[in-house]
């Protein structure tokens, strides 16, 4: 249950966050730098454990079926984060606009109005 609670603050509270954030990039260039940033990781720890070259030959281990497709589902839902940011932005942005249009038309039909009727 704890676990539970900590992944939802984390999530509540970075999500929204890293999403503002990876929204102003294009999806498929979030997708790649997600997918290639992930195998430049495993790079870098092998070559300080076992050093570059070994690394870069342990590294054919990755390129399976099973690899690609669990670092393409983790750069995938990098990307979802990233639709939604974009998604809640452009959102925001829509109500803003049609928000400053409604309050400016109604402050402008309160204006002259105050205390008298339409008919008078």
């Amino acid at each position: 249950m704890s676990g539970e609670l900590l992944n939802g603050l984390i999530g509540g509270v970075l999500g929204p966050a890293i999403g503002k954030i990876l929204g102003r990039f294009r999806l498929w260039k979030v997708f790649l730098v997600c997918f290639l940033s992930i195998y430049l990781a495993i790079f870098l720890i092998g070559a300080l454990y076992v050093g570059p070259k070994q690394s870069f030959f342990e590294l054919r281990q990755f390129v399976q079926a099973r690899a690609l497709l669990i670092f393409a589902g983790i750069s995938g839902g990098a990307t979802l984060v990233a639709f939604l940011g974009r998604s809640t932005k452009t959102a925001l942005n829509d109500v803003g606009e049609n928000s400053a249009g409604v309050a400016s038309e109604c402050t402008h039909d309160l204006g002259d109005n105050r205390g008298r009727s339409k008919n008078s």
